[in-house]
């Protein structure tokens, strides 16, 4: 107990600090401390192969949106999406997450509820913002999101997906 009338929390602090974060496994030695096996966990592989086919086989069909056909207001999407930086980074960043979001949902149901509410919800409507979004001043109406696959199109991993996008490394 500490003699510092306004301390509320000094005790609580020393406690807290042998506690993991939320989310967050143990390290292996503290695990083995208390007598914990690890349990080997399968590699789920991801439900769509690389960002292109998440956004044309799940994005695009199951987000309806009706789309302005003139340029720089109401809602804008281009076929060829991936030509915006920023579409792309918000993309990627969409898939990565619904993936994991999927594989955790096998276990703890509400993790895809969540993902559509906090991260599709989210970035979808500044992808089609037509006044001032990545691809407001795209030519021609769409009638669904998705689009075209980009040239010299190839097949990412969820690892191998193109990281310079996101500011972690170097392109594959």
């Amino acid at each position: 107990m500490s003699d510092d009338p306004f301390d509320f929390f000094g005790d609580l602090e020393d406690e807290v600090d042998d506690v993991e974060p939320a989310g967050r496994a143990p390290d292996s030695a503290a695990t083995a401390a208390v007598g914990v096996q690890s349990e080997e966990v399968e590699e789920v592989p991801p439900l769509y192969a690389d960002l292109y086919q998440f956004m044309n086989e799940f994005i695009g069909p199951q987000i309806s949106r009706k789309l302005s056909e003139q340029t720089g207001s109401g809602l804008r999407w281009d076929p060829d999406w991936w030509r915006y930086p920023e579409a792309v980074l918000r993309a990627n960043l969409m898939w990565r997450s619904f993936e994991a979001a999927r594989i955790k949902d096998m276990t703890d149901p509400g993790e895809l509820e969540a993902w559509m509410r906090l991260v599709a919800d989210h970035h979808v409507p500044i992808l089609l913002n037509g006044v001032n979004g990545p691809m407001s001043s795209s030519a021609g109406p769409m009638k669904t999101l998705g689009g075209t696959y980009p040239p010299n199109y190839g097949v990412l991993s969820v690892d191998s997906a193109d990281d310079s996008v996101l500011g972690t490394g170097e392109p594959q």
